[in-house]
């Protein structure tokens, strides 16, 4: 539970060292109006990521999810290092590679949350939650500070910064967290049935349940 709260500290951190400032960034290249949209298709790639995310987190377990975004999500990071280096400047990759890491960022965090409930009672989870509260609070403060810093004049050690503290973290993930949910033979059956549409249709009937209220 604590390397899994020292990972969040770090995935937010990355986080807001680079993502609050690319919008200042895409305006630079792009211009105000298709800034706008690409902000908005981030938006709606990381809703869409998480929402199959947690379909993949419950049929092929959290710890297998995890890792393959986080890998997607420090290669595309090492990516926009490159195209932001002394050997190429590109706009163009920048953003290819942001939504891929959007995409992978959005995929993980799911799978992260439902790894918390599977180690933890419902009491613990108060506690836990309450923590990384806190935890998320900080990473913001000091990934804000750190980005508006070096963002401006320079970026390329920002992104070689931020490239190389997701690969610790991934190299965190693999070597020091186990797998806490294993999918049925009945979820392995699921799992070649597994589609968008059917992740979706999975949703729909989640948001269909109700709580009754005791008067």
């Amino acid at each position: 539970m604590k390397i899994r709260i020292y990972l969040m500290f770090i995935t937010t951190l990355v986080n807001t060292m680079v993502f609050p400032f690319m919008s200042i960034y895409f305006v630079e290249s792009f211009g105000g109006v298709i800034t706008g949209f690409i902000l908005s298709g981030e938006i709606l790639a990381s809703i869409i990521a998480s929402f199959y995310g947690g379909y993949l987190a419950d049929q092929l377990g959290r710890r297998k999810v995890m890792l393959v975004a986080e890998s997607i999500k420090v290669l595309a990071l090492f990516m926009i290092c490159i195209a932001n280096s002394s050997w190429l400047y590109s706009p163009m990759v920048t953003l290819i590679m942001m939504t891929i890491s959007t995409i992978g960022g959005g995929i993980a965090t799911p799978a992260a949350a439902a790894m918390i409930i599977d180690v933890s009672s419902s009491e613990e989870r108060k506690v836990i939650y309450s923590i990384q509260y806190w935890v998320f609070n900080a990473a913001i403060g000091i990934g804000g500070l750190v980005g508006g810093f070096l963002f401006s004049d320079f970026k390329f050690v920002l992104f070689l910064i931020v490239a190389l503290i997701s690969l610790l973290s991934l190299i965190i993930l693999f070597y020091l967290i186990t797998e806490t949910y294993k999918p049925t033979e009945q979820d392995k059956v699921k799992r070649k049935q597994s589609s968008i549409g059917k992740a979706i249709m999975n949703y729909r009937e989640v948001l269909k349940d109700s709580t009754s209220i005791a008067p």
